[in-house]
């Protein structure tokens, strides 16, 4: 879990230091108490890992024309993550 977190992390931080993201969260949760204090009921958590925990949660918010679907899928995989949510950056062109 902590190596999982780690290494997540530092593709993250290298991604927000060439600019192809706008900012990311990473937290563990451990709890369902954690879970409602993030404020990620609606996320199904418990229900996509079948009730186990801890688990790594992570919030990126990227630009789509600088960080392609393939990417994306190859970090999901390379991680074992579920996408639960999907959000751009504000401003998609990155500028």
């Amino acid at each position: 879990m902590r190596l999982t977190r780690q290494r997540a992390s530092d593709s993250l931080r290298l991604w927000l230091s060439h600019a192809v993201i706008e900012g990311y969260l990473v937290r563990v949760l451990s709890t369902p108490a954690d879970i409602v204090d993030e404020d990620l009921r609606d996320f199904g958590i418990l229900e996509v890992t079948c009730d186990r925990l801890p688990v790594v949660w992570l919030n990126v918010t990227y630009y789509p024309l600088r960080l392609s679907q393939r990417v994306l899928w190859e970090f999901e995989n390379a991680f074992g993550l579920h996408l639960l949510c999907e959000a751009e950056a504000l401003d998609p062109s990155g500028q």
